[in-house]
């Protein structure tokens, strides 16, 4: 059986090796597939220049606004703080689903 942390790590270096375009699909698709957490765990795993790319990339108006919820959540990764699901946050103002893209 692998072990699930060098499993991560493998993952977050192929997604840090794509073009930011394709990591960010890669990152949407994440997040389509209700892995919200895992995304913003990737991006937290990830050196900060090439996490920033990819950010980059994001450009529609939902897009941007997801490129944000992922922001705020980054920087609550690891911490106590207890805050509300970005998603159904995401859902409420600006009438998405929980990929952020409206329906």
């Amino acid at each position: 059986m692998r072990d699930k942390k060098e499993q991560f790590r493998r993952s977050v270096q192929l997604i840090e090796s794509a073009q930011p375009l394709q990591a960010k699909i890669w990152l949407l698709r994440m997040i389509e597939d209700d892995r919200f957490d895992d995304a913003v765990a990737v991006l937290d795993a990830m050196r900060e220049r090439s996490a920033s790319r990819i950010i980059r990339e994001f450009n529609s108006a939902q897009e941007m606004e997801l490129a944000g919820k992922l922001l705020e959540s980054l920087g609550r990764y690891g911490t106590s703080q207890d805050s509300p699901d970005a998603l159904e946050s995401l859902s409420r103002v600006s009438g998405t689903d929980k990929s952020g893209f409206a329906p």
